[in-house]
């Protein structure tokens, strides 16, 4: 968020954490276990399943100080010791660095000795959307579809997973079936993320996590995006020293602080709810009695960007925020659009004067772009957009 918080995570959590894991991964008391770890004990996503693997019998904790080239021949190396099961939780970011190595030549291990080992591992993918190009990597390097996981520090890791259970196929169908999701007629692509892990794990998407607002803790249909909330024992305490701010986020004993956008579909083969996650540090655009989320009228105004204007992808950033300045119901989509050094004067003018009339004739309906502001896209260091931050530099602008 920008604002960290110190959280409580007390003894529960943890136990919670591991019992989740065990069922959701299907790692029985008998299998010879190693769990491959980056970035030790710097984070939570690091220390839930050290402390899972420290505490598990048997279990083999193999850690690296920090992600580089030698991962995969570490990886490779584990793979020929004759394990049941090992796990490794891994970003997208790092299958892009090893396609990288590969296509440029400088994997640390040849090809057809790194892709076996790569199958006996299950790579726990967290942190960031898992899309078509991550899932085809996986394909193509390890012939497998990656298991992902979705959580946060203050739910102690892990909120919904992929259950073991499912094969490749059904796999490929989930993911499939949320790139291709569309809502009122609208595309409404969302990332699979599995599912919650009862009795450990439970999850609703709802309208409104805001007290007093209209469609507050009401759940949404069936496709439709709204915000994720989790309870279980898996749940922080609380914040240190800060009960105001604990007590915000866990109205009716539900955590809703992830902030996060998403939707869920019945799976059609064991009627098993299916989430879908859209956005992260970002929120919903409501429109016409629909929300949109931020990130989908992200990548299609940028779309419309190249596809128009003829601009790179890297020649600009964009991001667009909902702010109430025409109706007291209705957001106004407005659009930050920040043009890199490079940009001549007359596309940035041009821009400028036609931007918000010829997109609104293009674009879907949920991505009709109201005002255009040209300036920098606030971003954190992990380069997530800062949404409050924008919204006060777009009205700061619109003043000026």
């Amino acid at each position: 968020t920008g604002q960290p918080k110190g959280v409580q995570l007390p003894y529960r959590s943890y136990v919670t954490n591991r019992a989740t894991f065990q069922k959701l991964l299907d790692i029985r008391p008998e299998d010879r276990f190693a769990a491959l770890i980056v970035n030790p004990m710097h984070h939570t996503n690091s220390t839930a399943i050290t402390d899972w693997a420290l505490r598990r019998p048997g279990s083999h904790l193999h850690l690296v100080e920090r992600y580089s080239t030698p991962y995969w021949r570490i990886l490779s190396d584990l793979a020929c010791q004759g394990y049941d099961r090992i796990v490794a939780p891994t970003v997208s970011r790092h299958f892009d660095f090893l396609a990288e190595l590969h296509e440029t030549g400088r994997l640390p291990v040849p090809m057809d000795i790194l892709g076996p080992a790569m199958g006996k591992v299950d790579f726990l993918i967290g942190s960031a959307p898992v899309g078509p190009t991550t899932v085809r990597r996986l394909q193509e390097f390890a012939g497998r579809i990656p298991t992902v996981r979705f959580g946060s520090t203050e739910t102690c890791l892990q909120v919904t997973g992929i259950p073991r259970q499912l094969d490749e196929a059904q796999r490929l169908g989930c993911f499939e079936r949320g790139w291709n999701h569309a809502w009122q007629g609208e595309p409404t692509c969302g990332y699979y993320i599995g599912r919650p892990t009862p009795p450990f794990t439970e999850c609703r998407i709802v309208r409104s996590i805001t007290a007093g607002e209209a469609g507050f803790l009401v759940d949404q249909q069936e496709g439709q995006p709204g915000y994720l909330i989790t309870r279980g024992d898996n749940v922080m305490s609380g914040y240190v020293g800060n009960p105001a701010a604990t007590a915000a986020v866990l109205p009716q004993g539900w955590y809703t602080g992830l902030r996060d956008v998403a939707f869920r579909l019945r799976n059609p083969e064991d009627r098993e709810w299916d989430y879908y996650w859209m956005s992260r540090d970002s929120a919903l655009l409501i429109r016409g009695g629909a929300n949109y989320a931020y990130d989908q009228i992200n990548r299609e105004l940028a779309d419309f960007v190249v596809d128009h204007y003829g601009l790179d992808p890297v020649a600009f950033d964009l991001a667009v925020v909902g702010l109430r300045l025409q109706s007291e119901h209705e957001d106004t989509c407005c659009v930050t659009l920040e043009l890199k050094d490079g940009v001549p004067g007359t596309v940035r003018d041009h821009i400028a004067a036609s931007f918000v009339e010829t997109a609104r004739k293009q674009v879907s309906k949920g991505a009709k772009p109201d005002l255009l502001l040209l300036a920098p896209v606030l971003r954190n260091f992990k380069g997530a957009i800062l949404v409050p931050e924008l919204k006060k530099q777009f009205q700061d602008g619109m003043v000026e």
